[in-house]
């Protein structure tokens, strides 16, 4: 299953904000999902596309990206803006911006095309990207995300996707049987939300090696699903502050993870 396919041209709109520089590293490095995909019968390292789109509305910044079965984004808050200001926003060079960005606050600028990075007597500039291949993806779901999740028990990533399984995990607790799973070597990973027993088991195998944890959710599970995909999630998760981890998915639906400062969505394995 693939989420779209579409390409078109994004010219970048004037925002001005200021934060942390190591923080905004982090979050644009989360957005490319650096890590371990599945290839076969085994795996190869892998990310997104190195172009990400950067939005400032108030006080708030979201990077996001995606790619054809695939999206993310992550939030922050940032100071020095118009907390009047309708959202504005600009696709950049993910290496290229994250070269300059330094361990102390930065104010970042997107004017006429240029990027410019103040870090305090420096001055950077360098200029924006005009073009995502899946710029249509990354606006479609940044716009019909579903914002409250906490109390709710199912989830609309769009009009017509709901999906209605949810299974609320701590994070560390997530990202160990992860990482656990990791060590069989496929990179895919299987979610069983078992409503009767009340647990998600997160199993991977590969031709005679296989390994299952099961894991006790927060709140009880009250519908069963079950779904693969292959993602570098447990990567991911070390980055968000919050945590607790609230999983919406379906059968051979998309799974989705979100946190109080990320969305994270994937398409299933459907072979």
């Amino acid at each position: 299953m693939v989420l779209c396919i579409e390409f078109m041209k994004k010219v970048v709109k004037h925002m001005k904000f200021t934060m942390n520089g190591k923080r905004l590293k982090e979050m644009i490095n989360l957005c490319l999902l650096k890590g371990k995909y599945n290839q076969g019968l085994s795996n190869t390292k892998g990310q997104l596309g190195n172009c990400v789109k950067i939005s400032c509305s108030g006080n708030k910044i979201s990077v996001e990206n995606g790619d054809a079965s695939t999206y993310v984004r992550v939030y922050n808050r940032v100071r020095d803006t118009n907390p009047l200001m309708n959202k504005q926003y600009g696709f950049v060079n993910a290496d290229i911006l994250t070269k300059y960005l330094v361990d102390e606050d930065s104010t970042i600028s997107f004017l006429d095309n240029i990027i410019k990075i103040i870090s305090g007597n420096s001055v950077v500039e360098i200029p924006v990207i005009e073009r995502h291949d899946y710029a249509h993806i990354i606006g479609k779901f940044s716009d019909s995300m579903q914002e409250d999740y906490e109390d709710e028990e199912t989830y609309a990533a769009t009009e017509k996707l709901v999906l209605k399984t949810k299974v609320c995990l701590m994070k560390n607790e997530l990202i160990s049987a992860i990482n656990m799973a990791e060590r069989v070597g496929s990179s895919i990973y299987t979610f069983n939300a078992n409503s009767k027993g009340n647990t998600l088991s997160i199993t991977s195998d590969k031709l005679t090696e296989s390994i299952t944890t099961n894991l006790e959710p927060i709140s009880p599970i009250s519908r069963d699903a079950i779904a693969s995909f292959s993602l570098p999630i447990s990567k991911a998760l070390e980055y968000t502050n919050d945590d607790e981890v609230a999983i919406f998915y379906d059968d051979e639906m998309p799974i989705i993870f979100r946190t109080t400062d990320m969305i994270l969505m994937r398409a299933p394995r459907t072979e």
